[in-house]
């Protein structure tokens, strides 16, 4: 939980740090869907290469963090 002083941020400050955390939170989670579907997709026509090792690194070190 983040912890904010109230003496020196107003509302305005608050809700703009969320909604970056939203945006940032929301493009990462875009980025991991694109990331499983393109893995369904090599796997349907059977195309291996390095990018599916790629994005299978990118999906365990997700599970890591």
């Amino acid at each position: 939980m983040l912890y904010m002083n109230k003496s020196n941020s107003g509302k305005n400050s608050g809700s703009s740090r969320l909604i970056s955390i939203k945006i940032v939170h929301t493009l990462i989670w875009l980025f991991f869907n694109g990331v499983i579907i393109y893995l369904f997709y090599a796997v349907i026509v059977n195309r291996i290469d390095k990018w599916v090792w790629i994005g299978i690194g990118f999906i365990l070190l997700e599970t890591i963090v």
